[in-house]
């Protein structure tokens, strides 16, 4: 590995953050920050964090009105063509 400071390393120059820009105030304060973690308790605490929301890993996520009005009759009324409706032409027989 190389031990060379950054500046030298490809030439490659460090640029700071412009002073008008930079933060003043105090940051990650949160208990969790502070707490100490092993890498292993974190991706528990992570999970558990994740455990908390609904998502189609643990649960079916229900159509709503939203979706039922959205989609009104006129607008399904072509899956019932005979082209969507029924298996494809190219299927084998044996699974029409």
């Amino acid at each position: 590995m190389d031990k060379r400071p950054f500046n030298e390393y490809e030439n490659r120059t460090q640029e700071l953050v412009p002073i008008e820009i930079r933060r003043t105030t105090k940051y990650m304060l949160q208990k969790q920050y502070k707490m100490k973690f092993s890498e292993t308790n974190m991706m528990r605490y992570i999970q558990r964090l994740a455990e908390k929301d609904v998502s189609l890993c643990n649960s079916m996520i229900s159509l709503g009105s939203c979706t039922m009005k959205l989609n009104s009759a006129v607008c399904m009324l072509p899956v019932t063509f005979n082209g969507f409706a029924n298996m494809h032409p190219f299927a084998p027989l044996d699974q029409c």
